[in-house]
């Protein structure tokens, strides 16, 4: 049984979430801010807002410029790191203890006094347009792509993706409103973790943000669930400079919330989130030799859930992958796992978890996810009891209701002379090129 470290936490008459999970034995203190907004709160036909956003904030403050904000890290060896989820953001820093007094105070400015300066953002648009750009010439990120918009669909979040006319049309006033409506201290919680003094640390680093008063004024989006699929549609992204095809299957799951959802990750984990220990593993790679690799995952947020596979082959074996992968899924989805799968299955959670919850900065990581989850400690403290008390029946019934779909939403990149018709003996096939924005 894992024992979460002590921790303690405050709450700010601006209504900021202060947690402070002290560590002696570090040198080192980290530093997160976690926003409960994330990329499904774009406002449509802006796409990439939140990151950008996120971006900026990064590059000064309002008494700083970029150059002067960066030198002043720089000189302490202090690291930002950020991540840009679908329903939260994470802003944070790392530095040597010595460093955490000066160093809040420069965050406390990034956070609550943003320069956002505007060539600072056409600087930022540059690099992610070009980004976009060269996305087309991987033929794992167009597929990617190109599955979520193909799935999801323009009307559901998870299918409206940045393009790169989307972000040129962002200007600093799209910024500054997202910013504004979100990034408000009720919206918030601040985790610090590591080798601090919890009597002046805590004292001086609450009274940092009791000045920051700005309110909310627009709700974050939470996603609703992927509606089912009424049948078996396939994209075919046609680029005809590979000589593999690559493909991404899949359909709607549940998310992170529902009562049952460790029952199926481990369900997941043995039909293809187990690397060779998996059955589309087996099946695909292994009996048959067909790819290097293929996986399966369940993406989830609070209510909307994917579940994918994804793999790549020779473009002429393309009919017996996709034949094999289908006959695995309806076989698996008919007679569940077996005992001995999981317990295998059981093994990896629970030990993987523990190495999840190695150091500090993983411990504030979790952290976070259990807040975006509204969960408790007890969830991690209880996780290996949780996972050891789940029954052969209680996955594969999981099995029964998430990963028994008769219909595919199926994405296939590659030469379009080769696999067109091996395609479409699974369904009606729409074709685009490359090029085209997903």
């Amino acid at each position: 049984m894992y024992k979460f470290p002590q921790f303690s936490r405050t709450s700010l008459d601006n209504g900021l979430q202060i947690v402070y999970i002290p560590d002696s034995e570090q040198q080192a203190v980290t530093v997160a801010m976690q926003i409960r907004v994330g990329e499904f709160s774009d406002p449509v036909s802006l796409e990439g807002v939140a990151g950008l956003t996120v971006s900026l904030l990064q590059k000064g403050s309002a008494g700083l410029t970029a150059e002067q904000f960066a030198d002043r890290l720089e000189r302490t060896g202090t690291s930002l790191f950020a991540e840009t989820g679908d329903e939260h953001i994470v802003i944070g820093f790392k530095t040597l203890s010595r460093h955490a007094k000066s160093i809040m105070l420069l965050f406390r400015d990034m956070l609550c006094s943003p320069g956002f300066d505007k060539r600072e953002l056409a600087r930022l648009k540059k690099e992610l347009i070009t980004s976009l750009q060269a996305e087309t010439s991987d033929a794992n990120s167009l597929a990617n792509r190109h599955f979520f918009s193909h799935l999801c669909g323009k009307n559901h979040p998870a299918g409206r993706l940045h393009t790169i006319q989307s972000v040129k049309k962002i200007d600093i006033s799209h910024i500054r409103s997202f910013y504004s409506s979100f990034f408000t201290p009720a919206n918030c919680m601040l985790v610090i973790a590591g080798h601090f003094s919890q009597s002046e640390g805590c004292r001086e680093w609450s009274d940092l943000f009791s000045s920051w008063n700005s309110v909310k004024t627009v709700e974050s989006c939470i996603a609703g669930q992927i509606p089912a699929l009424a049948e078996t549609s396939i994209r075919l992204v046609d680029k005809a400079d590979i000589t593999q095809t690559y493909f991404i299957l899949g359909h709607p799951a549940p998310g992170e919330l529902i009562p049952d959802r460790n029952a199926l990750a481990l369900a997941n984990y043995c039909l293809g989130g187990g690397n060779f220990s998996s059955r589309l593993m087996d099946k695909v790679r292994s009996a048959k030799g067909k790819t290097y690799g293929i996986s399966s995952q369940i993406s989830c947020n609070k209510i909307c859930g994917i579940f994918m596979i994804s793999t790549a082959t020779q473009s002429a074996q393309a009919t017996e992958v996709l034949g094999t992968i289908f006959d695995v899924y309806k076989k698996f989805s008919e007679d569940g796992i077996t005992a001995a799968e999981l317990e295998k299955a059981r093994e990896f959670a629970i030990g993987n978890m523990a190495f999840q919850l190695e150091g500090i900065c993983n411990i504030v990581d979790k952290f976070l996810g259990l807040n975006l989850y509204d969960r408790d400690i007890s969830y991690m403290e209880n996780f290996d009891s949780a996972i050891s008390a789940i029954s052969l029946d209680d996955v594969n019934e999981a099995i029964r209701k998430y990963l028994s779909s008769k219909y595919f939403s199926i994405v296939a990149v590659g030469k379009k002379e080769e696999i067109y018709n091996q395609l479409s003996a699974f369904g009606k096939v729409t074709c685009m090129n490359f090029r085209a924005r997903a």
